[in-house]
């Protein structure tokens, strides 16, 4: 047991010393600079959740559903130096099926 936590140890060090792998920045960075253009644009609804809520009507209690819902924008990068490409995404709204206090 004892030999394995040292022999461990051992091999910690010793990757720890020397960088096994170059990180993609590291790479992108020695690299001239990018030529980002946005390509496309896309719009996405995307079903989260649902809840119910309470409606009083005529004294009466009612129980209803509401679905969730996330508008969610993708714009899509693409750099012509390197050919890269590149992605990013937002939420752009919360969609409620129904209109109720929250």
């Amino acid at each position: 047991m004892k030999t394995k936590i040292i022999f461990l140890f051992i091999l910690m060090g010793i990757m720890g010393s020397t960088p096994v792998f170059a990180s993609p920045e590291e790479v992108e960075e020695s690299a001239e600079e990018h030529n980002w253009e946005r390509m496309d644009t896309e719009y996405e609804t995307v079903p989260v959740d649902t809840h119910t809520y309470t409606v009083w009507r005529n004294f009466i209690r009612h129980t209803r559903q509401c679905d969730i819902s996330h508008l969610i924008k993708t714009d899509v990068w693409y750099c012509d130096l390197h050919h890269h490409t590149r992605s990013s995404s937002t939420i752009e709204e919360i969609i409620h099926s129904e209109k109720h206090s929250h």
